[in-house]
């Protein structure tokens, strides 16, 4: 009998050993696996990425105003970083603004090589036409005249002109009026009668106006530019000459009759 036992331990060595080893046998397998260690991998948790996502959403945030500025180079930077840590994967943003950034720099850049060659062509323009002016033969220049020096009898006339006036006229002939104005300043007053006639301006044309408290120059224009054909008067020779707006001509060798060899009664306020 026992020899019997002793073989069947040989063959069958499992079980034999007594009760240990026949619970070792009985064990569940959910316990058997709890005590095998797992093989260990590369993982982050859910918490990591979010966190990743974050730092990265704050460096495009960054990014932007960095590129509304146009600092293209530090933009760039900092999206090329965050688009390199591993653990975000929400990287659609950074990539496309990245995008925007290199465009946004390539349309800078273009535009700066347009500034420079238009200037560029400026430069050449001006330094061609430099050139031009400077080989292309220069015209005579023209001789000055020397400001003719008013005579005494034409300054005193510019210093009556200044001076206050006063008259009433009514319906008195526009020769008797500039006679009037003449002996009341002291001063010659001539009539172009040649240019007045060409004109078909009467001197004996009346006038009815009445001025006060003004000078001499306010008077005489208001006056002439009352009348049917506007007037103008020159100083010169010595005298002031009453005339047409078209007609700027010397005063001819022979004087006309002046206004202070007629007649005139004019009324006087």
């Amino acid at each position: 009998m026992r020899l019997f036992v002793a073989l069947l331990c040989l063959f069958a060595p499992i079980g034999c050993g007594g009760s240990d080893q026949n619970a070792d046998l009985n064990v569940p397998a959910s316990t058997v696996h709890k005590t095998i260690s797992p093989i260990s991998v590369p993982s982050d948790t859910q918490k990591d990425i979010d966190a990743a996502n974050a730092r990265l959403g704050q460096t495009v945030a960054l990014a932007k105003v960095h590129l509304k500025h146009e600092e293209f180079e530090q933009a760039e930077k900092l999206l090329q970083q965050a688009l390199a840590d591993p653990i975000a994967t929400d990287k659609i943003a950074a990539i496309t603004l990245l995008d925007k950034v290199k465009t946004a720099r390539e349309k800078v850049k273009i535009a700066g090589k347009q500034q420079q060659d238009l200037g560029s062509r400026a430069r050449s323009v001006q330094e061609a036409k430099v050139a031009s002016d400077t080989l292309a033969p220069k015209p005579p220049k023209k001789k000055q005249l020397a400001k003719k020096e008013s005579s005494p009898a034409e300054q005193r006339i510019e210093e009556e002109l200044s001076k206050q006036t006063e008259f009433e006229f009514t319906d008195a002939p526009f020769s008797d009026a500039i006679g009037f104005l003449a002996d009341l300043h002291q001063i010659t007053i001539i009539l172009d009668e040649t240019a007045l006639e060409d004109e078909g301006v009467s001197t004996d044309e009346p006038i009815t106006l009445t001025l006060s408290g003004i000078t001499l120059r306010s008077a005489l224009k208001i006056m002439l530019e009352r009348l049917t054909t506007p007037l103008t008067y020159t100083i010169e020779d010595k005298v002031m000459k009453i005339t047409t707006k078209d007609v700027d001509a010397p005063v001819p060798a022979t004087p006309p009759k002046t206004a202070n060899d007629k007649a005139r009664q004019p009324i006087v306020k």
